[in-house]
């Protein structure tokens, strides 16, 4: 191998490292362009991380829906109907028709 091989070859079978054309000025820009990787590798490790997102309740509504304990109580109202007929206007409405049995269910129990 040449004197300025560092051993490691690229891909191609190649020398990563090519002679230095300039000597002291190639030994500078090298260094200059270590650092500023090293820099921004450190700028990614340290950057700080997003907080997580708060954690919701399972029965927790979506944007302007009721809670599932609410239209369980209009469900055994019978408000929203029967069968598959419910679990159709339940999932149309943007409920959770299972949540919503689950919770008919419980409320039933008491």
């Amino acid at each position: 191998m040449p004197a300025f091989s560092n051993g490691i070859k690229s891909a191609a079978g190649k020398d990563d490292k090519k002679p230095a054309a300039g000597g002291a000025m190639s030994a500078a820009m090298n260094a200059a362009k270590n650092v500023a990787a090293g820099a921004a590798a450190g700028a990614a490790v340290n950057a700080p991380k997003a907080a997580p997102a708060a954690p919701t309740a399972p029965s927790a509504p979506a944007s302007g829906l009721k809670s599932v304990e609410e239209i369980a109580k209009e469900v055994i109202r019978g408000s929203w109907g029967v069968g598959q007929d419910r679990i159709n206007k339940l999932t149309a409405a943007g409920y959770d028709a299972k949540a919503v049995q689950d919770m008919v269910n419980k409320l039933m129990k008491k």
